[in-house]
């Protein structure tokens, strides 16, 4: 009887442990738009070249930094978070992206820093190791 009450303290914490959000590692990439338009705050988990592209073209530029960062569909995915156009410069950051019981968790700020004569749609994309392209993902 010892044994397998000893047995069951076991499992449950083994459950206990496996349930605590896992961290997701990431890469932020540069150099690229959002080439439509969005009315709110829109996440987007995109899995191939051709819809990226649908959404997503490159500002690259000459000297240093100015490549726009390769994503690798094969082995990666993209998790993109645009918001609205504004004439306030956002200052939109990710924060963290967690795992959890087959969802993907993602935790960003969002700042306006100060009024400008122009326009701009803040987007940020986070390029993700494809073995988590099947978890939803939330907000």
């Amino acid at each position: 009887m010892k044994h397998f009450l000893m047995m069951m303290i076991v499992a449950a914490l083994l459950l206990a442990c496996s349930n605590k959000p896992r961290v997701v590692d990431f890469k932020e990439t540069d150099n690229y738009f959002y080439a439509g338009k969005v009315q709110h705050p829109t996440l987007l988990k995109i899995t191939t070249q051709a819809d990226f592209d649908k959404h997503f073209g490159i500002a690259a530029f000459m000297g240093d930094g100015g490549k726009a960062t390769e994503i690798d569909f094969s082995k990666q995915f993209v998790v993109a978070k645009v918001l609205p156009e504004t004439d306030t410069l956002d200052d939109l950051k990710p924060v963290a992206l967690t795992q959890e019981s087959g969802r993907l968790h993602l935790t960003s700020t969002v700042k306006h820093v100060e009024k400008r004569g122009y326009t701009i749609q803040p987007c940020f994309i986070l390029i993700v190791d494809r073995k988590y392209v099947d978890d939803e993902l939330t907000e």
